[in-house]
């Protein structure tokens, strides 16, 4: 290259216009930073220099690439993408090899497609775990089935378990059906026998009303079994000793004025007397009962006697027990014997047939054995 070429380094780019140079400052700015940087050179080389070099680069590259050149230094792919443009070289990107960048470019791109795939492969997990809720909601429906078979077991065993109750309860009734006939037909046989054998015998148990009764004149076989303050449960309870050794054809029960005096209640009483009523049937079904109403008092008598039986009893109470009796003897298909209305005027004992108000005199039971005679006479 000739001297006149040559052009000092602090030439400004007045001096380059002034000569008639195409380019304008800011060419020739890129051009001197670049050919400072080779070798230092004065002079500025010629494009076909800077092309040549070039392709030898490349060729070097390429052959350190086929001969696999020992590790290169790790680049930051981020640095290198970034590409500083000064406003001084703005206009040097028609000389600029960015080659080299483009091959980074696409390993970058290349990488980062290989870490979208393993994203993907590696999915990452969901807050709510599928398969716990898929096993909780078959453990639920296994739970619901399990309820409707026990409820459906449950209703088939009702079932079940009602049809034998109705079973055993049909097969109960026929079985006392055929206990009480044999029964009947054994009181049957029991009570033709007993009358052949015994003749009439009359029994008649109660309280001080049938203590003070004097029967020595009877021309009939009779038995007085007597206490002044007897009543149903004490009866009830010597049922034996009482009722059953006398063996009895007709028996006639004079009882309840002492338990009103003990404050038993009405339906006592009558529960009472209903036992007593049962048990006599099913020991001497021959003997015939009568049930003797309850006697009236009169507390209107100047000598009335509050100490025999309770100032509380009154007519109406005892009227209230006499009710009762006729409903049980109804039941029972027993006889009642209603004294009551026999020995009371205006529902009070008539001031003859009492000296105190309570006990009868002769003329009550005068007219008590007129209603007796009936029967046994």
């Amino acid at each position: 290259m000739n001297n006149k070429n040559k052009r000092p380094y602090s030439t400004p780019s007045r001096t380059i216009k002034s000569k008639g140079m195409k380019k304008n400052n800011a060419t020739d700015r890129v051009m001197k930073t670049a050919a400072a940087s080779k070798n230092r050179k004065n002079t500025i080389p010629s494009r076909t220099e800077k092309s040549i070099n070039k392709e030898n680069e490349k060729k070097n590259v390429s052959n350190n690439v086929k001969n696999k050149t020992p590790k290169t230094k790790k680049v930051d792919l981020e640095q290198t993408t970034r590409i500083r443009i000064d406003k001084d070289r703005i206009n040097d990107f028609e000389t600029l090899d960015t080659s080299f960048l483009e091959g980074r470019l696409d390993k970058k791109l290349k990488n980062n497609k290989n870490k979208k795939e393993k994203l993907l492969k590696e999915k990452k997990p969901s807050n709510i775990n599928f398969d716990i809720v898929r096993k909780i909601i078959s453990f639920l429906i296994a739970i619901v089935i399990i309820a409707l078979l026990c409820v459906v077991f449950y209703n088939v065993m009702e079932s079940y378990n009602e049809k034998r109750s109705r079973d055993a309860e049909v097969k109960t009734q026929k079985k006392d059906k055929e206990e009480t006939k044999v029964i009947e037909e054994k009181q049957t046989k029991s009570k033709d026998k007993k009358d052949s054998e015994i003749d009439d015998n009359y029994l008649f148990i109660g309280d001080f009303h049938t203590e003070r009764f004097n029967f020595d004149d009877y021309d009939y076989h009779y038995v007085k079994v007597s206490e002044k303050e007897l009543t149903t449960r004490k009866t009830l309870d010597d049922l034996k000793g009482k009722i059953y050794k006398y063996n009895p054809s007709i028996i006639f029960i004079q009882l309840g004025i002492i338990d009103l005096d003990e404050d038993k209640s009405v339906d006592e009483i009558i529960d009472n007397l209903r036992e007593i009523v049962e048990k006599v049937n099913e020991n001497r079904p021959y003997s015939e009962i009568y049930v003797e109403s309850l006697y009236p008092i009169n507390k209107d008598v100047d000598d009335y006697n509050d100490k025999i039986i309770s100032k509380d009893i009154d007519n109406k109470k005892i009227i209230e027990v006499n009710d009762k009796i006729k409903e049980l003897v109804k039941e029972k298909k027993i006889n009642y014997l209603d004294l009551f209305s026999v020995l009371s005027e205006d529902d009070k004992l008539k001031d003859n047939y009492t000296d105190n108000g309570v006990e009868l005199n002769d003329n009550g039971y005068k007219e008590i054995r007129k209603e007796i005679d009936k029967i046994v006479g």
